[in-house]
């Protein structure tokens, strides 16, 4: 049987996606069908054909096994984003994915950062309802822009402050560390991160928030915060989130939106969601007209 090439622009291993960019689809030339010789890797067939009767769980297997027909060796080194849905505790070495940019991983218990990623061009990490034995190694990622972890947890306290090409950090309703961190000390002082979403995580001090002076886009909804001070220091500021928290005291966005050249003053307004908090009549009645005044919208 032939084998329809353009299938191969999102390729399913089980519970493994395998997804290719268009120049792999042009990899066997242009014929609009591949032959592989006879006989043909099993493994092979079944990449190329969807079908997940065979392929192995394992993505250490699946990537690791030698191939009998070369197809596999070719293949491999294309692939550009990897979204593993299911147990990966063998994940220990995908190094052979040398174009890999995205990896996403789902519902996972990962006892160890996975080896091998620091040789790779990895652009983009997702790690959703999973449990991590540490994030440490996203430090050693040279090209990692985006870091997201949604729902899971974090054994040990991360240390990421090498990832100097980070700019998107999204750690939203995330355990960080056991017993859980209530600050945001293990930030202090990536001021090259422009995106931080550390929204639902029990949050109570964001004080290390003021190192963050990069950051144009802060959301810290639902979290237990009362002050707010670290905002005024906050230069880049254009959209922040502080709804569902107890903040009574609203000063330091005043203090950042009338600063010139800081903050809200610098990008020339703004938006702002204090719902759901606890504010004073000072805030409401004095403070929220001064920052509308200065182009900026507030939510409360």
């Amino acid at each position: 049987m032939g084998y329809n090439y353009k299938k191969l622009y999102g390729v399913k291993m089980k519970n493994i996606h395998l997804t290719l960019i268009a120049a792999a689809a042009m990899l066997f030339c242009s014929c609009k069908e591949f032959n592989p010789p006879t006989p043909a890797c099993t493994k092979c067939q079944d990449t190329l054909s969807f079908s997940d009767a065979v392929v192995s769980d394992s993505v250490h297997s699946a990537l690791n096994e030698p191939d009998e027909c070369g197809v596999c060796t070719a293949f491999i080194p294309k692939v550009t984003t990897l979204t593993i849905n299911t147990s990966a505790n063998s994940l220990s070495d995908i190094s052979k994915l040398t174009s890999l940019r995205v990896l996403i991983i789902n519902n996972n218990t990962l006892p160890a950062f996975p080896q091998g990623l620091t040789t790779l061009p990895i652009t983009s990490m997702s790690f959703n309802n999973t449990v991590l034995g540490d994030i440490n190694g996203a430090a050693s990622l040279p090209n990692l822009a985006t870091l997201q972890l949604t729902g899971c947890t974090i054994v040990t306290s991360p240390v990421i402050y090498g990832a100097s090409r980070l700019s998107r950090l999204v750690v939203s309703g995330t355990m960080v560390g056991i017993p859980q961190i209530t600050s945001l000390t293990w930030l202090t002082g990536m001021n090259w991160l422009t995106y931080v979403d550390v929204s639902n995580d029990g949050l109570i001090n964001i004080d290390a928030a003021a190192t963050l002076g990069g950051a144009t886009n802060f959301i810290a909804a639902h979290n237990s915060i009362v002050s707010i001070t670290a905002v005024a220091s906050m230069t880049n500021l254009k959209y922040l989130d502080l709804s569902y928290n107890n903040i009574t005291d609203i000063s330091p966005l005043v203090t950042n939106a009338l600063t010139p050249n800081n903050g809200f003053s610098k990008n020339g307004g703004g938006y702002v969601d204090l719902r759901n908090n606890q504010l004073s009549a000072n805030s409401i009645n004095v403070e929220i007209p001064q920052l509308t005044a200065q182009h900026i919208t507030v939510l409360y």
